[in-house]
């Protein structure tokens, strides 16, 4: 009899622990965040810097990150360069554009090969070649002048519809490969015809016209020396004294113009 007391008075002991225990242990655990905690969480990702998050509960603001502004290309990077050299000639801008040139000039291949209209619109203007020291024009492209051969040539793809046409220019005794635009990608081979382009390692952006017109400052270098050759070439007036001439290079051979009016 008392044996039985005992184990149940253990029993009932152990029955009333494991009742306890439970409640005991969710008690000590923290309380789940409520969703204002919660929100005011948030503003420390999405705030500034040393600005301190709402404290009223409202939403976040969201940060747009600042605008970038487009870096440069090649070309504009070096005309911009090419401008303040005049007034800082120091051998740290010489080196500067230097490497400015080395880009540009990378530049420039590629878009003798891929957009020679652009290339062409973009190349250095004549003051240039006078005024930068050598070491930074030697990177520039070349003019080409003169009466030359203009050769087609179409790759036949067998009925694949996916013929190549190859272009070259020989002139002055050296072979380029022509990339072209306008009139010239309808053009047949012809031989000895007035051709003009810029040339950087044996690739040549084409003009589409046999007449080149020179910026003034090469006008002048190559202004006509003889007196039939200060004649309009469409007029025969004299044209060297007319504001609105025009000075051309066609085939490499010097030609002056009333004005625009006569190309």
């Amino acid at each position: 009899m008392k044996q039985n007391f005992l184990i149940g008075a253990v029993v009932v002991v152990l029955a009333g622990a494991l009742w306890l225990w439970p409640r005991d242990r969710l008690s000590s655990q923290p309380a789940p965040p409520t969703a204002a905690a919660t929100q005011a969480q948030v503003p420390a990702l999405n705030s500034p810097p040393n600005q301190p998050a709402p404290s009223n509960g409202a939403s976040p603001p969201i940060l747009v990150p600042a605008r970038v502004a487009p870096q440069p290309d090649a070309v504009s990077a070096f005309a911009d360069w090419a401008q303040r050299y005049p007034g800082d000639p120091s051998p740290t801008a010489a080196r500067q554009g230097e490497a400015l040139a080395w880009k540009r000039r990378e530049a420039m291949l590629e878009l003798i090969q891929t957009d020679p209209a652009r290339a062409l619109a973009l190349a250095v203007p004549f003051r240039w070649r006078l005024e930068l020291p050598p070491n930074i024009t030697r990177h520039f492209e070349q003019w080409v002048d003169g009466r030359g051969d203009y050769e087609v040539a179409m790759a036949d793809s067998l009925g694949a519809g996916q013929d190549t046409v190859y272009r070259w220019v020989v002139l002055g005794g050296d072979r380029y490969e022509a990339f072209v635009f306008g009139r010239r990608a309808a053009q047949i081979s012809r031989r000895q015809i007035p051709l003009h382009g810029i040339a950087l390692e044996g690739k040549l952006a084409l003009l589409a016209e046999p007449i080149r017109v020179l910026d003034a400052d090469e006008a002048a270098q190559r202004q006509p020396t003889l007196p039939g050759d200060l004649t309009c070439r469409v007029c025969g007036m004299p044209a060297w004294s007319q504001p609105a001439r025009v000075v051309a290079d066609i085939g490499g051979e010097i030609a002056l113009f009333c004005g625009r009016e006569h190309l």
